[in-house]
This record gives structure tokens, C-alpha cells and sequence, in this order.
């Protein structure tokens, strides 16, 4: 396992663990994705 820090730059394009990629958890993945990037 290789663990990636997020930064601003590269958030759109790593995959954040805690979420799981079934489509209707997608949302929520946005959400909290949306959420880091507003606490950087």
C-alpha cells in the first residue's frame, strides 16, 4: 500500500480509501471530497 498525501493539486485525482466506490455512495465521496479541499 503507498500512502499519498492530498494537497489541492492532487485531490482530483487520488482516491480517498474511506469512501467506497459503489455509485450510490457517490455523492457522499464528492461531498467529503469537496470538504478536504475547503480544509486545506
Amino acid at each position: 500500500m503507498k500512502i499519498v498525501k492530498l494537497t489541492e493539486k492532487n485531490i482530483e485525482d487520488e482516491h480517498i480509501c474511506c469512501a467506497i466506490s459503489d455509485k450510490k455512495c457517490k455523492d457522499g465521496y464528492e461531498k467529503k471530497k469537496e470538504w478536504l479541499k475547503s480544509e486545506f
